[in-house]
């Protein structure tokens, strides 16, 4: 059984622990620290359960089904993220919502363009120009609290900040 063996969970655990610094590593901080707390916090309960209490039921398989899932998910969605957001397909549409957006936004249409922009950070939660864009409509619509929470992600993910430069200078 799965939940017995030592080498097949500790490595969906460190699975788990290096998708989580891949997300850090590319600008979702939140994010990484979310899979790092809930790894971790699903190990530890089943750690607990099986050494401290020397039980085998629920406590310790719903600890460790959560670090399964959280591990596997986390790790496969960065993956699939990555590699979707470089497909030529997605790049097209991703350009083409990005002017759509950015029309919108000039005409004064913030509600269509800040759902084209949230579509942009949903479908690539790496892209800095839709967060940034949103991040503008917000401000534009009077959400400062919400517009600086988006900027600061797109800081996050523009470490050397030279695509929020451009996007905040006025040439």
């Amino acid at each position: 059984m799965l939940s017995d063996s030592l080498v097949p969970n500790l490595l969906i655990f460190l699975v788990g622990q290096l998708a989580a610094i891949g997300y850090m590593r590319t600008g979702l901080a939140r994010r990484g620290i979310q899979v790092l707390v809930a790894t971790w916090a699903g190990a530890d309960v089943a750690l607990i359960a099986r050494f401290g209490y020397q039980e085998t039921g629920w406590g310790y398989t719903s600890g460790l089904s959560v670090m399964q899932v959280v591990s596997l998910a986390a790790a496969v969605m960065f993956v699939v993220g990555r590699v979707r957001r470089r497909s030529k397909r997605n790049v097209e549409r991703r350009d083409r919502m990005l002017r759509e957006a950015f029309v919108h936004y000039l005409r004064n249409e913030l509600v269509p363009a800040e759902k084209l922009y949230t579509t942009l950070a949903r479908i690539d939660p790496w892209d800095t120009a839709a967060h940034v864009g949103r991040a503008s409509v917000l401000a534009e619509s009077g959400r400062r609290r919400e517009s600086r929470r988006e900027m600061k992600i797109a800081r996050g993910l523009d470490p050397d900040g030279r695509l929020i430069a451009a996007a905040m200078s006025d040439d």
